[in-house]
């Protein structure tokens, strides 16, 4: 009955036992918020491997992966998924569990021998609700749950605000600001990354700095990238970069 939020994963997985993930291995009665894997994962004969997590499962409404992401390459036997393995499931007196997946999405080639999906492996008997995965990138057109997109829908925001994802610099969506994206050219990050990368660890005056630089500059893009500090990537520095980075002021990563 955990919570992981903000935290992230870039480093290669590999196991021989079952519930193998990029992120964690089983989220059991967890909840996971708002965090990414970017590492392969492999478990060449194992069962329940996923690039966040092998095995998503637990009691309904306590076990979720929200607002979360995985981009590696994921390998295993049975019920392999580009993002989880296996979402809920039985134990051994058939008590059924469930998982929740919302708002969240892979875009790692998958493969594995059965049981396989771009997003979820089979089986699923949890809830996957306005999740998604590439299926060129992934090489699977099938998923146990989620929505399959091709690589340019996969980086296009209107593909993610239609279905509900809180973007910076919209409100109809929520005004938590949690997604951005570099329209056409990547997939969406979290805004806290993004000023994660402003100048170090920690959001501090030398962001502020950084971002006073580049202060009300037009088109910062035709001479760069806009310092890094240009958070929803609109080429202009202006209030909603500024309310980011007063958003996570003196926070560390």
């Amino acid at each position: 009955e955990d919570t992981i939020i903000d935290c992230y994963s870039t480093v290669s997985v590999e196991g021989t036992t079952d519930y193998i993930g990029g992120l964690v291995g089983k989220n059991w009665r967890g909840a996971i918020s708002r965090c990414f894997s970017t590492g392969d994962v492999s478990g060449e004969c194992a069962v329940a491997v996923g690039g966040m997590a092998g095995m998503n499962a637990g009691i309904t409404g306590m076990t979720e992966i929200i607002d979360c992401y995985s981009t590696g390459s994921v390998t295993g036997y049975r019920g392999v998924g580009g993002f989880v393995g296996v979402n809920g499931g039985y134990d051994l007196d058939e008590t059924r569990y469930d998982g929740t997946i919302n708002n969240s999405y892979s875009t790692g080639r998958v493969s594995g021998v059965s049981d396989v999906g771009g997003l979820v492996g089979d089986p699923n008997f949890g809830c996957v609700t306005s999740s998604f995965w590439d299926v060129l990138t992934s090489q699977q057109w099938t998923s146990a749950g989620g929505s399959g997109k091709t690589t340019s829908e996969m980086k296009t925001q209107e593909t993610f605000t239609s279905a509900t994802w809180d973007f910076v610099g919209e409100t109809g969506n929520g005004t938590e600001d949690i997604w951005t994206i570099d329209q056409g050219e990547d997939y969406p990050r979290f805004v806290w990354d993004v000023v994660r990368g402003f100048a170090g660890c920690e959001v501090d005056f030398g962001d502020y700095c950084l971002l006073a630089d580049y202060w009300a500059d037009e088109d910062c893009e035709s001479s760069g990238d806009c310092g890094g500090v240009d958070v929803d990537f609109s080429g202009r520095i202006d209030f909603t970069d500024l309310r980011a980075l007063a958003k996570y002021w003196l926070s560390g990563f």
